[in-house]
């Protein structure tokens, strides 16, 4: 999970891309040597969106205590988006990445070479 084919944009403003740009030269070198990788970028999550209302709705009535420690362990990214970008939820991008590893089935596969530009990884892009 990481990398962005385009800008990002969230309600109308850029988001920053958050894994590939961390760290540029590792990135490089494991899609340059790593073997068999697939590739969710930002822009692929993007419909990966939950309001509150919808996270709410899925774990409040649950008993379970996992249920609690997620609400209680996500109620900032709530609060970030709303800060950040004004809107009511977020993207689960870990989530996206945690259901294609998962369950490969639920998401079309695209095959293709790709461009690895070390300055362009600064800012997370991902050439395809």
């Amino acid at each position: 999970m990481g990398g962005i084919t385009e800008p990002l944009i969230i309600n109308d403003k850029l988001m920053d891309e958050l894994n590939f740009a961390c760290d540029p030269v590792a990135t490089e070198c494991v899609l340059k040597n790593g073997k068999n990788i697939s590739v969710l970028t930002g822009n692929n999550c993007l419909t990966a969106f939950f309001s509150e209302k919808e996270f709410s709705r899925a774990l409040l009535p649950s008993k379970k205590p996992i249920a609690e420690y997620i609400i209680q362990n996500t109620k900032y990214w709530f609060k970030d988006m709303m800060d950040n970008f004004n809107i009511d939820g977020f993207h689960n991008w870990d989530l996206v990445a945690a259901a294609f590893i998962a369950e490969h089935s639920l998401f079309k596969h695209k095959c293709q070479n790709t461009i690895i530009d070390p300055e362009k990884l600064k800012k997370g892009f991902f050439n395809c």
